[in-house]
Formats: structure tokens, C-alpha cells, sequence
């Protein structure tokens, strides 16, 4: 369990937003493009990262980084959590 946490970690890790300010919408398509060759790249883990994703630190450290790109691109508040999933 500890082996496939420690490989879902570095999987998630890949999902993070680029160093690289640009439009929010060009970032969250790479973001979405970096999670589907992710979940291609490792098929066998897609279903575990999809039910403990918000799981470690690694995930929740990007978790907050894209809905905060997400903020800073302007979409209203109540729309984030939509728009994040």
C-alpha cells in the first residue's frame, strides 16, 4: 500500500501547473492534457487516483495550486469547485 501511495504521489506530482504564468485556459489545458497522459501512462492506477486524490500532501499542495490559477484567471467563486472538477 505504502509503494503504490509513494508511486501515486509522483504520478499526481506531473499534474502541477508549469512555473510559467500564462492565460488560465491555455494553463488548465495543459493541466488536463498532463492528467490524461498521466492516467494513459499508468492505466492501472487511473481508478485509485480518482478515489484518493485529494489524499497526500502532494495532491493537496496541487490540488490548491490549480484552483488557485483558477481564481487568478477570474472565475467566480461559486463556480470554482465546478470548474476544478
Amino acid at each position: 500500500a505504502e509503494l503504490l501511495d509513494a508511486l501515486m504521489d509522483q504520478v499526481v506530482a506531473g499534474y502541477a501547473p508549469s512555473g510559467v504564468q500564462q492565460d488560465w485556459w491555455l494553463e488548465a489545458r495543459a493541466l488536463s492534457l498532463n492528467v490524461r497522459a498521466a492516467i494513459l501512462a499508468h492505466p492501472a492506477l487511473a481508478d485509485r487516483i480518482a478515489r484518493e486524490f485529494r489524499r497526500s500532501e502532494t495532491s493537496l499542495r496541487v490540488n490548491t495550486q490549480i484552483i488557485e490559477r483558477l481564481r487568478g484567471g477570474g472565475v467566480p467563486e461559486p463556480w470554482l469547485a465546478h470548474a476544478y472538477w
